[in-house]
């Protein structure tokens, strides 16, 4: 299984991943303003519509606490600047695709130190990347 971002960006050589989630339809932005000295209040209502997608996965096989911290600063630094289309391939099946998707978050937990499990003596992260997707018309 693998992420991929723009064609080519594969955050950090992620395998290990969760199927990508979506938040139910896509929503519409309402925004609500009052301003000092005008009576009433003012809405913006944006008629392109967007949704939350996101997945769990898992950093793994780092030698050490720094080369793990390091890569996720790196995958933290695309935020904002992905903003195409989102592949996951999962195998035999055709992959998912998702047109005007922009990255916004890559959380973690703190790494650990995996002595005993799949990668034996690696750091290890587990996370969740998310994204928002436009629709357009």
């Amino acid at each position: 299984m693998s992420l991929t971002h723009d064609e080519d960006y594969t955050y950090g050589g992620i395998t290990l991943h969760s199927l990508i989630k979506t938040d139910g339809d896509y929503d519409m932005n309402i925004v609500s303003g009052q301003f000092m000295g005008v009576n009433g209040e003012s809405h913006l209502i944006d008629e392109t519509k967007g949704r939350t997608l996101s997945c769990t996965v898992m950093l793994t096989g780092y030698d050490t606490q720094s080369d793990i911290k390091s890569a996720i600063a790196a995958i933290r630094a695309k935020k904002g600047k992905l903003t195409g289309t989102l592949t996951q391939d999962i195998g035999e099946a055709a992959p998912q695709i998702y047109n005007d998707t922009t990255f916004v978050s890559f959380e973690t937990q703190e790494p650990f130190y995996d002595g005993k499990r799949q990668t034996p003596d690696k750091w290890c992260c587990k996370g969740r990347l998310t994204w928002r997707q436009r629709k357009r018309g």
